[in-house]
């Protein structure tokens, strides 16, 4: 399980991920599936985002059993419906900037959605962005 690059197939090209991507991808199956929880490595990049999700209310709860892997437990509603969907923009190549301006612009228009913004003083939702005067790189919206 490389987390820098999979594949190498000559028709798709060689697909650089983050961390970050390994953890959504790995949550939108889990949530697809219904499982009660799911495991991924224990790689310390992706403890802010498993706290950013526990505040959103997206995940019960997580704990590390061992040092090499991540307990993770998805929170489901009773109404499949309003399950929340992500949108991963976190890539290696050609990132999403977004200015102070940009965000008080987004907030605006998207009132229902949250932007994750890798800023200065790390993973923040667009809000509290916002609210510190900042901008950053956009790692995924939740809707």
């Amino acid at each position: 399980m490389g987390l820098k690059s999979t594949g190498s197939n000559p028709v798709f090209p060689i697909m650089h991920t983050t961390h970050n991507v390994y953890f959504f991808n790995q949550f939108k199956l889990a949530v697809a599936r219904q499982s009660y929880f799911f495991t991924i490595k224990n790689i310390q990049k992706v403890k802010p985002i498993l706290h950013l999700f526990k505040k959103l209310g997206l995940i019960r709860r997580f704990y590390c059993n061992n040092k090499s892997f991540i307990y993770i437990f998805p929170l489901f509603l009773k109404n499949k419906s309003i399950q929340p969907s992500l949108k991963v923009y976190d890539r290696k190549t050609t990132p999403i900037r977004l200015t102070f301006k940009a965000l008080k612009l987004i907030q605006k228009t998207s009132y229902l959605s949250t932007f994750l913004i890798q800023t200065s003083s790390g993973l923040l939702t667009h809000k509290e962005a916002i609210k510190k005067k900042i901008g950053g790189l956009l790692v995924c919206i939740i809707h």
